[in-house]
């Protein structure tokens, strides 16, 4: 985000995508709000899925966290003694504004 807002200070720019003198110049601070909006919404999905899963073994209660990968790779068919317990996530939750 520190580069979107030193290119803001910049100035003018011209339009994303555009290679036509036609296209002319567009405010500056419009490309970069949206170029912002959309990192801001892509980091919000990445949050929004767990990390991974905790499991724990059903005879020694000793507990694991398996990364989202080792998951899709079968590891809980590899591994019928360890239940799932519940997802991991990366920060804290929080609450949305409806």
């Amino acid at each position: 985000m520190a580069d979107i807002v030193e290119r803001l200070r910049e100035g003018t720019t011209t339009a994303p995508g555009c290679h036509s003198p036609t296209c002319g110049d567009v405010d500056k601070a419009d490309v970069l709000m949206a170029e912002a909006a959309d990192r801001i919404e892509a980091l919000e999905a990445a949050l929004e899925e767990p990390y991974g899963y905790v499991f724990q073994h059903e005879e020694t209660g000793l507990t694991q966290v398996v990364d989202a990968q080792q998951i899709e790779w079968g590891f809980e068919g590899n591994n019928p003694r360890w239940q799932k317990i519940g997802p991991v996530y990366l920060h804290p939750d929080i609450p949305r504004e409806a």
